[in-house]
């Protein structure tokens, strides 16, 4: 029973993605004047195009904490002809690890954004709680040498 619903569910979010997706590619394949750059955002995904005289890019990026949703991005992105970005969370993180999680996309987001070809990171424990010392060791040092934030 528990397989068959990982299947449902993985199943239901392939077709979301690709529901959402397709209303937003087919959007914008026919508009008549295209800026270089689109972004349309759902809940659990970006949609990014670049468009110039020689080519046009397409990508789907998600953010979330599923291992469904970061397999249904890379089949609907390969179904689509568009490269998929998937960053995986910690499920069910401490709030420490969010702060940690937040720092990595935030410290990445260009990477990310900036790659032609497919990306699938996900962020771990330990790596998220590293991150989230480092930011908080940087408060703390501020606070103790007097430094006052207003």
């Amino acid at each position: 029973m528990k397989n068959f619903i990982q299947k449902k569910s993985l199943c239901w979010k392939a077709a979301a993605f690709a529901h959402e997706v397709n209303e937003i590619f087919n959007s914008r394949d026919s508009r008549s004047s295209f800026n270089d750059t689109s972004m349309v955002s759902t809940p659990s995904c970006s949609i990014t195009s670049t468009s110039s005289s020689d080519r046009k890019r397409r990508e789907i990026i998600s953010f979330g904490d599923s291992m469904d949703e970061r397999t249904a991005v890379k089949i609907v992105a390969s179904q689509l002809n568009a490269s998929s970005k998937s960053v995986k969370f910690i499920q069910h993180p401490s709030p420490i690890q969010i702060i940690g999680q937040l720092r990595i996309v935030i410290s990445q987001l260009d990477y990310i954004l900036d790659r032609y070809d497919d990306i699938d990171v996900e962020i771990s424990k330990p790596h998220a709680l590293k991150s989230a010392e480092s930011i908080l060791n940087q408060i703390l040092n501020k606070r103790n040498s007097g430094y006052v934030s207003e």
